[in-house]
């Protein structure tokens, strides 16, 4: 980004703030995509549920093994896998945060 910075200094034009600018979408910072693995798994178990024609109720009361009313992230790590969600590569640790982060 400095060097962007500095070859616009160049320029007679008014200068306005790089973010004000078309070329801001270029300039994509990494905390913007935080979150898209979270929304990723999210829509996948969107469509877990339609192919499996449940509802959000149904898919809840399936993922409450114990019946408390309350859902502990291994209950609900372990009903993501029945639905048909595995963990990406094989990984659990990934897999493991992924959940934690919904």
């Amino acid at each position: 980004l400095p060097w962007w910075l500095d070859s616009r200094a160049c320029r007679r034009r008014a200068q306005f703030p790089w973010q004000q600018l078309p070329v801001a979408k270029v300039f994509v910072e990494a905390r913007e995509f935080d979150d898209l693995a979270a929304k990723a798994l999210l829509s996948r178990a969107r469509w877990a549920l339609a192919a499996q024609r449940l509802w959000p109720m149904d898919a809840f009361r399936m993922f409450d093994k114990n019946g408390s009313g309350a859902l502990c992230r291994e209950n609900f790590q372990a009903g993501l896998e029945q639905l048909g969600l595995r963990p990406p590569g094989g990984s659990q640790a990934v897999w493991t945060q992924q959940v934690e982060s919904l």
